[in-house]
């Protein structure tokens, strides 16, 4: 199991290639993923953070999350110790994915880092991305009981007449996963304690259930719901859980 939590694409400025003006870049940095990042055309397009003169940031996973693009999508991560992209230090291509599109490579730093796009087949003649992520994930090892519910709740309104007859109001349906961990060592408890400091309730994270194969897991997109409680066991071992909702 690997979790994306501390999205360091949420701490630069960005500057993008080109964009709709009512969907500015920045709201790859919104925790919202309604709302988007458009581009004016389907025609190559980029967003470069930079981490400034003598820094650099050092990362190994990124997402794209809430995208219109379909196959076969041009999508890469780089990263540069300068802003030219003939021979990046880091080239590398993010598989297409309906939903949430994963790549983990090699750790690497640099000062500059770009998400870099070309669709030209786009059917809507834009692209719009809801959520950037770039990173350092984090392994949960021991991982989780093999046994977990996958909750599929809805925000229906239902009520019955007198008569009993049914009246609704269509809601929207989502995800929830509710982790056992047990046995947890200290270093792992501490790992899971920066998490909950770092992202509490308030700052969805992108949870990896099988790290890289997603056919019967996808990567969710989510929340903590409830509040991290560590049960000491013997031998300083820790049992957790981590209860999540999806987010839109």
């Amino acid at each position: 199991m690997r979790i994306l939590y501390d999205n360091l694409w949420d701490d630069y400025d960005l500057t993008a290639s080109h964009e709709d003006a009512n969907y500015p870049v920045e709201n790859t940095q919104d925790i919202r993923l309604a709302k988007r990042w458009r581009t004016e055309t389907a025609s190559a397009a980029s967003i470069v953070i930079d981490a400034g003169t003598g820094a650099t940031i050092t990362c190994d996973t990124c997402s794209i999350i809430q995208h219109n693009f379909t196959a076969p999508a041009g999508v890469f991560i780089q990263a540069s110790s300068a802003n030219t992209w003939a021979g990046p230090g880091l080239s590398a291509q993010v598989s297409y994915r309906d939903g949430p599109m994963v790549l983990f490579f090699t750790s690497t730093a640099e000062r500059f880092w770009r998400f870099s796009f070309d669709h030209l087949t786009n059917a809507d003649g834009y692209y719009e991305i809801g959520r950037l992520m770039l990173g350092v994930y984090l392994t949960v090892d021991p991982s989780s009981l093999v046994e977990f519910p996958e909750k599929h709740p809805r925000s229906d309104r239902l009520s019955f007449s007198i008569s009993n007859q049914p009246y609704s109001d269509e809601g929207m349906g989502h995800k929830e996963l509710n982790y056992q961990f047990q046995y947890a060592g200290n270093t792992m408890k501490a790992s899971m304690v920066t998490l909950w400091e770092t992202v509490g309730k308030h700052t969805p994270l992108l949870l990896m259930n099988y790290d890289t194969t997603y056919t019967v897991i996808p990567p969710l997109y989510c929340s903590i719901i409830d509040d991290m409680v560590f049960s000491h066991r013997k031998f300083d071992r820790w049992d957790f859980e981590l209860n999540l909702r999806e987010c839109d």
